[in-house]
């Protein structure tokens, strides 16, 4: 009989990577914005962030897929919105060549030569 490995699951490999950061940067992200004092390496910390990662996992389970369809598309609308926007405010405010740079050529600066010993 082999060893089961029930830490993290069979396909720990591909969520593992991310689970340090949600408390590596969440706790310092909470303490700046909300004058928290999360420590990143105290024991409570961590099972604080993992209990609370769990229990939005099992909420998104009893909800169903419908909820996260919804919350996928609009995050795809807002994602459009906010590029056009961005492309909108940087054509107002920040271009400040004329349109022909945009076909124009430049020739790149080259570095003096040294001597060769």
């Amino acid at each position: 009989m082999g060893r089961m490995d029930l830490r993290l699951g069979a396909d720990h490999h591909r969520r593992g990577p991310w689970i340090p950061g949600i408390y590596l940067y969440g706790a310092p992200l909470l303490n700046s914005l909300f004058g928290t004092k999360f420590s990143t390496t105290a024991p409570n910390t961590i099972l604080g962030f993992t209990l609370v990662l769990l229990a939005l996992q099992t909420i998104f389970n009893i909800v169903g897929v419908r909820l996260l369809g919804l919350i996928s598309k609009i995050g795809t609308y807002v994602e459009i919105i906010g590029t056009f926007g961005i492309a909108i405010l940087l054509a107002i405010v920040g271009f400040h060549h004329g349109f022909g740079f945009t076909f124009s050529t430049q020739v790149p600066s080259t570095p003096a030569r040294t001597r060769r010993a």
